[in-house]
């Protein structure tokens, strides 16, 4: 899991919406400041002791925010030369209901232009648009979004794991190119417990770019 963003990257962009929209009231001299400049300005400006509240609820909400990554596919080529080191990794299968009873599921919404909202509107809302929504180039991905409840943020490590409950696997994929012998994997996933988790090779197709999924008994 990582954190949503730093503070002072969502409080810079904020105060550039707010200009745009005409919400903040400036001087003569802060409307003739170029855009970088007048950020910083206004920036040590309001960020002072009587806008402490504002900055607590942003750190609150981002210690509060865990985002972990997954995909409704698994047979994408791009994603396992992406993300599985050229095909060499495995991929890990969740059944989705057991796993929604921990954690909160986000669909992401892809666009071809930035939406923007105003936090101040409604910030929960907000929130959950900023942290799922994405660029529709990345729409082949088909990705959703895990945050954890917030009774779970405590149990997350400092390398952003958190514990989950084994029967949440319901798969276990091994990229075309993983070295790992069937029968060695086969092995040592009973051993870790995963005996009734279904474990498959991905073999590449002679005549398509593609894969076919065998099973490994």
């Amino acid at each position: 899991y990582s954190q949503l963003v730093t503070f002072e990257n969502l409080t810079e962009t904020i105060l550039n919406d707010n200009i745009k929209k005409g919400m903040l009231e400036l001087d003569e001299q802060e409307k003739n400041m170029p855009i970088e400049i007048l950020l910083s300005h206004l920036k040590d400006k309001f960020l002072t002791q009587e806008s402490e509240n504002i900055k607590g609820i942003f750190r609150t909400t981002n210690n509060n925010t865990w985002i972990s990554c997954f995909s409704k596919i698994k047979d994408e080529i791009l994603m396992w030369s992406h993300y599985a080191d050229k095909h060499k990794g495995i991929c890990i299968g969740f059944d989705k209901l057991r796993i929604g009873k921990t954690f909160k599921i986000l669909n992401i919404n892809y666009f071809s232009e930035l939406e923007k909202v105003d936090y101040w509107d409604d910030g929960s809302m907000a929130m959950n648009h900023w942290i799922s929504c994405k660029s529709d180039k990345w729409k082949y991905e088909d990705e959703i979004r895990l945050t954890p409840d917030l009774q779970y943020i405590k149990s997350i490590n400092a390398n952003g794991l958190i514990p989950f409950n084994k029967e949440c696997i319901t798969e276990i994929i091994l990229g075309c190119n993983c070295i790992i012998p069937k029968e060695i994997a086969r092995q040592t996933f009973n051993a870790l417990g995963y005996e009734n988790v279904q474990l498959i090779k991905l073999e590449k197709t002679i005549h398509s770019f593609g894969f076919d999924a065998v099973e490994i008994q």
